[in-house]
């Protein structure tokens, strides 16, 4: 079978924009880089994919989320930035540009790295670093977050920041090796994975030097919390340069 007709098969509606098996984050000051990003429709906030601030404009997040909605974006974009429960639009930043990585491929989700720049500086926060090597973090612990669904198939997000906490698959589990691209990593275990619309959020690294490492932006994945499927992140590393 051609790899994209693969990739079409794994990445059904189900699998695109994939916290389940989390707990809630009730102190936003924990993660006040974490960001929402969506539209505003009727005065109404609608949730499209997660994000993380790297810097005062601007929001990393996933290319495949932001590339299929970017003329919304454009039109009635916002951000919500360290809020658990986003919902007030009136404290939302606009979104001014829409930014997909060059070599991004929507058939295989190479590059899978998109960025949206905001119409003026978010508050002075706190931000993760970008990585300073380009690691396997094989056998290392790493958090994940979002206002995703919280079962596999389910259609209602949370409305609430959920964390958990994942290994770092570096063998990528049961996925063929055509699937995974060098710009890609795995993290996940039975009953902890991302899910619907966690898609852009952070895979974060927090035991290093630098403290908090955003290392990933959740991507793809066959599920949620499958066994020997884990979740599939876009590697941060390899578009440093971009950002």
């Amino acid at each position: 079978m051609p790899l994209v007709a693969v990739i079409a098969t794994l990445l059904s509606a189900n699998d695109l924009s994939r916290i389940v098996g989390g707990t809630v984050v009730t102190d936003q000051q924990r993660v006040p880089y974490m960001t929402a990003v969506g539209i505003v429709d009727r005065g109404r906030f609608m949730h499209i994919c997660g994000g993380t601030l790297i810097s005062s404009r601007l929001v990393l997040t996933a290319a495949h989320c932001i590339a299929v909605h970017r003329e919304r974006l454009l039109e009635s974009g916002v951000v919500f930035i360290g809020q658990t429960a986003p919902s007030d639009a009136k404290s939302a930043i606009n979104i001014s540009q829409v930014h997909i990585h060059p070599r991004f491929s929507e058939a295989s989700l190479h590059m899978d790295v998109g960025a949206v720049r905001l119409a003026h500086s978010a508050p002075k926060t706190r931000t993760p670093a970008l990585p300073s090597v380009d690691s396997t973090y094989a056998g290392r612990y790493a958090s994940i977050l979002g206002w995703g669904t919280v079962a596999e198939g389910s259609s209602l997000l949370s409305h609430q920041l959920l964390e958990a906490v994942v290994p770092v698959d570096a063998e990528c589990g049961r996925y063929a090796a055509e699937l995974i691209t060098p710009s890609m990593i795995c993290a996940g275990a039975p009953g902890k994975d991302a899910c619907q619309g966690d898609s852009g959020g952070p895979l974060l690294m927090c035991d290093t030097p630098n403290g908090c490492e955003v290392i990933g932006v959740t991507s793809w994945g066959n599920g949620c919390a499958r066994r020997d499927f884990p979740g599939v992140y876009a590697k941060v590393f390899p578009a440093r340069d971009w950002l």
